[in-house]
């Protein structure tokens, strides 16, 4: 097989909530390392000189320093990035308002936004490539944001 994964814990959280954390690696010596809280890339170490790597990502080594510390490393943010002007926009004729959270702004999907939601690890493969499928489906008004209703 040309790659690999591996499944461990990443930390818990203060809700009780596990977050787990995919490693993949090729045979090249690339690795990259997915959580489940924001579907983060939290490390990618890549091959330099000599057979040493390098962590090519800016990334937290624990899960509680990527809910208390405000910056987005290698998270997905969403539902949408950047910032939404004074927390409103209207689609199909109909106003959102949305939760603020940079002065009268959104910003990356508001209060709680994709990055700090923990998503569902659908499935890691082996193989020619190794993959990993992560989801989370966010609920209509959820931060005020259209959504799939339940």
């Amino acid at each position: 097989m040309a790659a690999d994964y591996s499944r461990v814990s990443f930390g818990t959280l203060a809700d009780g909530r596990v977050i787990e954390a995919v490693t993949l690696t090729n045979g090249s010596g690339l690795s990259a390392k997915i959580i489940t809280l924001g579907a983060t890339l939290q490390s990618l170490l890549a091959p330099r000189r000599a057979g040493k790597t390098a962590d090519v990502v800016l990334g937290y080594s624990d899960a509680q320093s990527y809910v208390s510390k405000p910056e987005y490393f290698g998270v997905t943010v969403g539902r949408y990035a950047n910032r939404i002007a004074n927390g409103r926009f209207t689609l199909d004729g109909k106003v959102y308002t949305l939760a603020r959270n940079d002065g009268t702004h959104t910003l990356h999907g508001g209060k709680v936004g994709f990055d700090r939601a923990v998503w569902s690890l659908v499935e890691a493969q082996r193989g020619p490539t190794a993959s990993v499928t992560l989801r989370y489906v966010s609920s209509d008004g959820e931060e005020g944001f259209p959504g799939r209703s339940r």
